[in-house]
């Protein structure tokens, strides 16, 4: 039994091999975007801000209204949206039973800004998370790092199977198996 499945695998390898390189090509186009994925998943989550993970809507449906004092206004020139805005990194305080600091970052136009450190805002808390009331979040949209695997998946699954069909075919054809 061992030597006939043996006998099998050694067949399947021959006729793989008859179709190279396209199955390898395949292969290592399916296995380079399975296994960067997952770091570079991970590595993307972890530099976000604490504040872009917050569940927004939850925060805006659920939340409790508080005042808030600006402490501090970052601006980020390195990123430029539409040749005019900037994300924006609003620093602020709230009491809560206690005084507390939290961060949102949003997009504002710089021919208008919108604080001044020592401004009073609007904000929603809950569950220790917290949102500016009427501005939308800014987070930079890390989905687009997740194309380029799609791309290299698109290309290397019908590669792949142009080589692993045929072998099939032939294995089926020499082993008898029907389905």
């Amino acid at each position: 039994m061992t030597e006939n499945r043996l006998g099998l695998l050694k067949l399947l390898l021959e006729v793989f091999k008859t179709k190279f390189p396209f199955p390898l090509i395949g292969f290592v186009f399916i296995i380079i975007p399975v296994v960067t994925l997952i770091p570079v998943r991970y590595f993307l989550e972890s530099i976000k801000d604490t504040c872009e993970k917050y569940d927004h809507t939850a925060i805006a449906a659920k939340g409790k209204d508080l005042k808030a004092t600006v402490t501090e206004l970052q601006t980020q020139y390195n990123v430029t949206i539409n040749e005019a805005y900037h994300p924006q990194i609003i620093t602020y305080t709230y009491n809560d039973g206690q005084v507390k600091t939290d961060k949102f970052k949003t997009l504002i136009d710089p021919d208008k800004p919108t604080f001044k450190v020592g401004d009073t805002l609007n904000i929603r808390l809950y569950k220790g998370e917290t949102i500016i009331k009427n501005l939308e979040p800014y987070s930079f949209p890390v989905f687009l790092f997740y194309t380029l695997p799609i791309i290299f998946l698109i290309i290397g699954i019908p590669l792949f199977l142009m080589g692993l069909l045929p072998v099939l075919r032939k294995y089926k054809a020499i082993t008898g198996i029907t389905s």
